[in-house]
């Protein structure tokens, strides 16, 4: 039986906050034999290490953000996140939050695999939301608090 590579994303390296802690706690209560995780941050730190202690494999890929124009910086992570795609030959992706939806989002769409969305904050991701939210094959939230916010949206029933 071949393993379904997942690349699970995070725009955070440096710190363990609630949603890195989920995770990874659900990249390393997979079934090795089944799934291969793969975890994907912006920079190295507390978080990269804990997750390199699990004998996960990590990868380090900037992601800037997007309040201010980078087409350079966007199109370089791009790129990098295309070689991750090819090079690990995934199959799923896990995007933990907003920034890391849109950027995997692209990736996803290109190449047709699906991508998981997972929603933790309650603030309102603007139009950047609605992007992430297109891109989504599914979105997880944490709460149904967090889920209200996406009653009316279209297909939400489907996702």
């Amino acid at each position: 039986m071949q393993r379904i590579n997942i690349l699970y994303a995070d725009i955070f390296g440096d710190r363990i906050g609630g949603g890195q802690r989920s995770l990874m706690d659900l990249a390393r209560s997979l079934n090795r034999k089944r799934f291969n995780p793969i975890i994907v941050c912006p920079e190295a730190g507390k978080f990269i290490d804990l997750i390199r202690s699990y004998s996960i494999t990590v990868e380090i890929v900037p992601m800037g953000t997007f309040k201010t124009i980078n087409f350079i910086s966007w199109l370089s992570t791009f790129n990098k996140l295309t070689g991750l795609v090819k090079r690990f030959e995934i199959d799923l992706i896990h995007a933990n939050g907003l920034r890391a939806a849109i950027y995997c989002g692209v990736m996803a769409k290109y190449f047709k695999i699906p991508l998981v969305w997972h929603v933790r904050v309650l603030e309102s991701g603007g139009i950047a939301e609605r992007i992430a939210y297109f891109f989504a094959d599914k979105v997880i939230v944490n709460s149904e608090i967090v889920g209200k916010k996406f009653t009316g949206w279209k297909d939400v029933s489907k996702k």
